[in-house]
């Protein structure tokens, strides 16, 4: 007997030879070729999967068996560990299990599992504001800023706060303010809240001690003019209304006496008069 052979099969030759005693030989030759072992295969081999970004922290790639389910001295079986890739970010992304074997043949199997990993919950704003309607001397000087959390943990945390954007439309009449609160997330996704904040005008201007009707003697109204009277709604800020405003005299007065009228007159800009 010549030649080897092992798992990846080879070749043996068996030869008989005999010569007599007159020296006479004979012989016979037999090559016997034996093919490799069958190639082993996955058992069981998972398949791609989607996980939520909460889910992945505590994910595990099993390790795979191969067989090629034959007996000794022609089994090939064994396990093989994934090699993992990842490409991930705070949006999700993909991990990539390969597996690969090897047998002494020189024979590669392979195997690759895609993982999607899905993007963390969006994030809300909380407890964001209902509409108000104020007076003047109430509109608020400054807003706060609002939280915003996606209810998750480690790296599928999405958290923090949002300053306001006011636009104010505003002015002693009243009018609207317009609050904005807006969270874009990395993952390009946004959540807002706006609040709107009714004005009510600012009280109306009265005069500061407008005079009482007078009897004046001929000679006193010679020297006498009206004064200017001031006028305010004794608040301050964008609220404010004041001012003085002239007098205005009709009538006719002559040697014989007569009456003056003065009107002091002021319209706001809300036209209240």
């Amino acid at each position: 007997v010549s030649g080897t052979s092992d798992i990846c099969g080879g070749e043996l030759t068996y030869e008989w030879d005999f010569t007599d005693d007159c020296g006479n030989s004979i012989s016979h030759t037999q090559i016997i070729t034996i093919l490799p072992a069958e190639e082993a295969i996955w058992i069981n081999p998972p398949g791609d999967a989607f996980v939520e970004c909460s889910d992945y922290e505590g994910y595990t790639f099993p390790d795979i068996d191969y067989s090629n389910n034959l007996t000794s001295p022609c089994e090939i079986a064994g396990t093989e560990s994934p090699n993992i890739t990842e490409d991930l970010d705070e949006c999700g992304g993909t991990v990539i299990a390969e597996y690969e074997f090897t047998d002494d043949c020189g024979r590669s199997i392979i195997h690759s599992i895609s993982v999607i990993v899905n993007p963390p919950a969006a994030a809300t704003l909380i407890n964001p504001p209902p509409d108000i309607t104020v007076e003047c001397e109430d509109k608020p000087a400054s807003y706060p800023p609002l939280d915003y959390d996606n209810g998750e943990s480690d790296n599928c945390e999405i958290s923090g706060s949002e300053i306001a954007d006011v636009t104010d439309n505003t002015n002693s009449c009243g009018g609207t303010i317009s609050v904005l609160w807006e969270h874009t997330d990395d993952c390009g996704r946004s959540t807002s809240h706006t609040q709107i904040v009714s004005v009510n005008p600012a009280e109306e201007a009265a005069f500061i001690n407008p005079p009482a009707d007078i009897t004046l003697s001929c000679s006193e109204y010679v020297d006498w003019t009206p004064d200017a009277l001031d006028y305010t709604n004794d608040s301050s800020g964008s609220c404010l209304i004041a001012g003085t405003e002239e007098g205005t005299e009709t009538g006719d007065v002559d040697e014989c006496g007569g009456m003056v009228t003065v009107m002091w007159e002021f319209t706001d800009d809300c036209s209240r008069t």
